[in-house]
């Protein structure tokens, strides 16, 4: 018997949610009452919550400091302007760098998210080598400038 075109969306549905499943970054779904209405297994996981427990509620009820981190700015800009917006921030909740990208949907935004604290973490401890560096050719610097002295007297 072939499928019905209802069964075929609903197969299609389940497909498309197995599949976000499967991507390494994080997605949000958020209506414009601000309320989470997707998130797939990623994203439950840099939330440490599921989606069960995610599904329904508001943006501003889990995370309220999101008025006023650097994350609630570009995502009511993207709700209000309709534009994608972007942000790469340390997010203190979650504990994680994360690099967002905002989009506009019909029903509100969709937020990818990408844990960055790797990387985040590896440029600080390469800032830091090139400090110490830095320092370090200055003290020679001052060495070599002493020793020329030292040798002209």
């Amino acid at each position: 018997m072939p499928d019905t075109p209802s069964t075929g969306a609903a197969d299609a549905g389940l497909h498309l949610e197995a599949t976000l499943d499967q991507l390494a970054d994080g997605l949000v779904l958020i209506d414009r009452e601000w309320r989470y209405t997707y998130l797939n297994r990623a994203a439950e996981q840099y939330m440490r919550l599921t989606s069960e427990q995610i599904v329904g509620r508001t943006l501003w009820e889990l995370f309220p400091d999101a008025a006023t981190n650097d994350f609630g700015e570009p995502m009511r800009r993207a709700m209000k302007e309709r534009t994608v917006t972007y942000v790469r921030a340390y997010h203190s909740a979650l504990e994680l760098w994360l690099e967002t990208r905002i989009y506009p949907t019909a029903d509100g935004i969709a937020v990818h998210l990408r844990d960055v604290s790797d990387i985040e973490r590896q440029q600080r401890e390469l800032d830091d080598a090139v400090d110490r560096a830095l320092r370090m050719t200055a003290l020679l610097d001052i060495s070599n400038e002493a020793f020329i002295t030292e040798d002209l007297d």
